[in-house]
């Protein structure tokens, strides 16, 4: 049964992904920047990125929340990166 919190947590798992990719993508700018000696580009990644993993540190938070409200395993919700980038959220409706 679909529930608005499974709703939710599947919004928020596509959400992750997206930021997560973002992520990737500032990571390499900044080393882009860093081999080219741009600081200002540099500044600017680092103020991104910096922003970035706030947003994913609240996002995690809230999907900690939402799996414990709803009774998944924690390991069935976690983004899959096992390939050295993202490419898909997990999600299985594995009960604890």
């Amino acid at each position: 049964m679909v529930t608005p919190d499974l709703t939710a947590l599947l919004s928020l798992l596509q959400k992750l992904t997206g930021l997560h990719k973002d992520l990737l993508e500032v990571v390499r700018a900044e080393r882009q920047a860093l081999a080219d000696a741009d600081l200002k580009t540099l500044q600017d990644c680092v103020f991104k990125k910096e922003a970035l993993i706030e947003t994913i540190r609240i996002s995690e938070s809230r999907r900690t929340q939402l799996v414990e409200k709803i009774g998944l395993d924690r390991k069935s919700t976690r983004l899959n990166s096992s390939h050295g980038y993202i490419s898909y959220a997990v999600f299985c409706l594995k009960k604890k």
